[in-house]
């Protein structure tokens, strides 16, 4: 739970500064570069990112023997088509600027998954050095 704690105090971290480069960028008068259903798209990613965090570490931490490679791998693809239906459902209900809007969701989106490979990459070293400790 501990572990959990602190991945999402680092994913709310990651979203404040997504959220102030976004009041930065609309502060600077860029506004044609900031889509106004960014918000929208922050919240998705927080959300999603959440969840993906959770299932990492539930089989990470967990006594659940199973290949790690494919729970990550699972989780990305799960990240992945979550998105690509968000889209979806985004771009049926009539999008103005729909550019624009795709822009930013792939910004968002790369920040986030550079926060989940960081994640993962920190967990594999937490159970490597685990490993080297019990031989």
């Amino acid at each position: 739970m501990k572990m959990f704690l602190q991945k999402a105090i680092k994913l709310a971290l990651l979203t404040a500064v997504i959220v102030g480069l976004v009041l930065l960028v609309q502060l600077l008068g860029a506004e044609n570069l900031v889509h106004s259903g960014i918000w929208g798209i922050i919240i998705f990613s927080s959300l999603v990112g959440l969840g993906v965090a959770l299932v990492n570490m539930y089989f990470v931490k967990g006594k659940v023997q199973i290949n790690l490679v494919a729970v990550f791998m699972g989780t990305t693809l799960f990240r992945m088509l979550a998105s690509i239906i968000f889209i979806t459902i985004i771009f049926f209900q009539g999008l103005e600027n729909q550019i624009v809007w795709i822009a930013d969701f792939f910004a968002v989106y790369l920040f986030y998954l550079v926060f989940e490979i960081y994640s993962i990459i920190s967990n594999l070293r937490a159970i490597s050095n685990e490993g080297e400790n019990n031989d």
